[in-house]
């Protein structure tokens, strides 16, 4: 049967042929969509696969039996899925759709979806048996505006393996700088909200402790350091914006901390990097996701919903966020990593895996969907 996966491909081949400006859309703007994405290509059985947003719908009618849908964090105020519903409500076939996440702050309030996105639940509530979400908050958004036909299940990135056992995660050894990840979130900002108090003044704190450091720090979706890592050429206007993120005028001040950073484009390459490294802590919560998978002790600093759902029914190792920023600014960054190694136990995740494990192929199930979990 003919899949087709409503998401960018998994991967990139290493002959993509694509400028380094043109990479990180092809990932749907963050390389951390191609591990959800590729763990629902492996769960999902299937003897062809398509992809892409834009659809044929006479194309997926004739050929196609299920339409997969690999979401990621789209119930928010900001994010109009309008045009996905146009796109994919001329289609008639079954959708299954899975990891669906809402974006808001910690303080729990539902947010005001445009009218796109409260058609897109419409459609998906008509189309999709049980609609997966990433956790109780997610779920409880869909609720409010009436989809009831849900199923808390967590990401696919976490039964990635497709084994009920989830791999054994190695004990916190002696932490070297140079083999310890750091990941943050860069927000694109306006110079005047890089220094007022809110999200993109914490984020610019980690990266200033990664800055300080001798760690390794993995992109996702920071679109100019992306570009120089590819080894290409900012015009003018992005360069500029980099320079004032960072605090600096020019490129060379900034090219130490530019050595340190990775960019992968397919899950393979990721994880066997993550494997060879002591340690993984931030705010990305599929950069600790990818890690733990890899067998590398991690931890995830919560600081939305979005990340605090995911880290509570996963059973995710995490630290206190504004404890490590306090601990780098005035012990220094090894001393906020070593006590966030020791906050890293996986024994939560262990336990509530074989649980999850179960619901996650009772989802796949109760959808009708032929999968290959073990």
């Amino acid at each position: 049967m003919r899949v087709h996966f409503f998401s960018p491909t998994p991967s990139l081949p290493p002959d993509h042929g694509l400028p380094p400006s043109k990479v990180l859309g092809r990932t749907g703007g963050n390389t951390g969509n191609q591990l959800f994405i590729s763990a629902l290509v492996r769960q999902v059985a299937h003897t062809e696969a398509s992809f892409g947003y834009q659809l044929d719908a006479d194309d997926i009618n004739a050929n196609v039996g299920l339409i997969v849908i690999p979401a990621a964090n789209w119930l928010h105020q900001s994010m109009d899925l309008g045009k996905w519903y146009n796109w994919l409500a001329p289609t008639k076939v079954p959708i299954l759709i899975a990891g669906l996440g809402a974006q808001a702050g910690l303080n729990g309030r539902i947010p005001e979806l445009p009218e796109g996105s409260r058609a897109f639940l419409r459609l998906i509530k008509e189309r999709a048996r049980v609609i997966g979400t990433r956790g109780a908050f997610t779920s409880g958004v869909l609720a409010h505006y009436g989809v009831t036909n849900i199923a808390t299940v967590g990401c696919p990135s976490l039964y990635y393996h497709c084994r009920p056992e989830f791999p054994a995660v190695r004990p916190v050894g002696e932490l070297v700088e140079e083999r310890v990840v750091l990941q943050g979130t860069k927000h694109q900002a306006r110079p005047e909200a890089l220094h007022r108090p809110g999200e993109v003044a914490t984020q610019r704190r980690l990266i200033g402790a990664a800055w300080s450091s001798r760690t390794s720090y993995v992109l996702q979706s920071e679109r100019e350091e992306i570009e120089l890592t590819l080894g290409g050429q900012l015009e003018a206007e992005a360069s500029q914006r980099l320079l004032a993120y960072y605090g600096v005028n020019s490129l060379a001040a900034l090219r130490d901390f530019l050595t340190r950073m990775r960019v992968f484009l397919d899950v393979g390459s990721w994880m066997a990097f993550l494997s060879q490294m002591g340690f993984v802590c931030g705010t990305r919560v599929h950069g600790v996701m990818a890690s733990v998978l890899a067998g590398t002790p991690a931890s995830l600093f919560v600081h939305d919903s979005r990340t605090a759902e995911m880290a509570e029914i996963a059973g995710l190792p995490r630290f206190e966020f504004e404890e490590f920023l306090t601990t780098a600014e005035s012990e220094g960054t090894m001393a906020a990593i070593r006590r966030a190694a020791a906050a890293s136990s996986c024994a939560e995740l262990q336990a509530r895996y074989p649980e999850n494990y179960r619901n996650y192929r009772g989802f796949l199930e109760g959808n009708g969907v032929d999968h290959k979990l073990a």
